[in-house]
């Protein structure tokens, strides 16, 4: 069976309507902490009103755990505390740069019950730090 570029175009569309919110690909740097801030979990990778994604070095997560974290810009001129998240996956991804290979995982959260104040900080992070919609 052949899928003719319309079906493609079709389903990438579906795929994009299925999204709530628009997400945005942010600047390197924006560190998610654990919600005490004693330990730097990850890096950012995109955002959106919903929620976000992010590397992993160490840990990982199970689907639907809920935890508090904070973010984090290199220049600490923006820090996001107590932001409650649900993981949506967690999973492993490989880089192969030359004959060494670095294993790391992503996660995908999304936003748990954004108070107000927090509402609006995302709307700097995303106006301050994105690159590019995702």
């Amino acid at each position: 069976m052949t899928i003719t570029s319309k079906q493609k175009s079709n389903r990438y569309k579906f795929f994009l309507d299925k999204r709530r919110h628009a997400r945005f690909i942010v600047k390197p740097g924006i560190n998610v902490m654990t919600g005490d801030k004693s330990t730097i979990l990850g890096q950012v990778i995109d955002i959106s009103h919903g929620g976000l994604s992010f590397n992993l070095d160490d840990m990982d997560f199970k689907t639907d755990d809920e935890i508090a974290i904070c973010l984090d810009a290199p220049d600490n001129d923006f820090i996001m505390n107590d932001l409650k998240i649900k993981t949506v996956y967690d999973i492993k991804v490989s880089t192969n740069e030359g004959n060494d290979s670095l294993a790391n995982r992503r996660c995908g959260a999304q936003f748990i019950e954004l108070m107000p104040g927090q509402s609006l900080q995302l709307d700097r992070l995303i106006t301050v730090y994105s690159l590019r919609p995702g």
